[in-house]
C-alpha cells in the first residue's frame, strides 16, 4: 500500500462528492425542491446503491466527516441520512455488524491462541534463562568450596 497514492484517492474523493451534491440539487430543482428525492430524481436506481456503498466505506474507516456532514455537503449528508433508512440498507446493516462481531470473534480466537502461545514461549525461555543462571551460579559456588 502506497501512502501517495491513498493521499490521492482520498483527495480525489473531495471533487467526486463536489459532483454528488451538485447532482443532488439539481434533482431537488427538478422535482420543486422534493426532499425525497435520490441522484437521478424521484426512483431509487442503481446509482443510489453504489453510492451507498461508497458512503458505508467510508463510514467504517472513519473519514466519511471529511467528505460530507451537516455543516460540510449538508445536502449529501442529508441524502445519506435517508439511505441509511432504508428498510434494505437498515437489514444490510444488522447482517454486516453481526458479520462484524463473528469476524472479530475469529480474530481473537486465532490471534490470542498465537499471543498465548508465544507468552508460554517467552516465559518458558525466560524461566529457563534463569534455571540456568542458577544453575551455574551454585556450580560456581559448588566450584570455589
Amino acid at each position: 500500500m502506497d501512502e501517495n497514492k491513498i493521499i490521492y484517492c482520498l483527495d480525489d474523493l473531495e471533487h467526486i462528492f463536489d459532483e454528488i451534491e451538485e447532482r443532488l440539487e439539481k434533482s431537488k430543482r427538478e422535482l420543486e425542491g422534493n426532499r425525497n428525492t435520490w441522484l437521478f430524481g424521484p426512483t431509487f436506481t442503481a446509482a443510489d446503491i453504489t453510492a451507498i456503498t461508497l458512503f458505508i466505506r467510508l463510514k467504517f474507516v472513519g473519514v466519511d466527516t471529511r467528505y460530507f456532514s451537516s455543516t460540510k455537503r449538508p445536502v449529501v449528508h442529508e441524502y445519506f441520512t435517508r439511505l441509511m433508512k432504508r428498510p434494505s440498507v437498515v437489514k444490510m446493516m444488522a447482517k454486516f455488524a453481526s458479520s462484524k462481531s463473528i469476524m472479530v470473534k475469529m480474530m481473537l480466537k486465532t490471534y490470542g491462541i498465537r499471543a498465548l502461545k508465544f507468552g508460554l514461549i517467552v516465559g518458558l525461555t525466560g524461566l529457563g534463562y534463569v534455571g540456568l543462571r542458577e544453575y551455574f551460579k551454585e556450580t560456581k559456588i559448588l566450584q570455589k568450596a
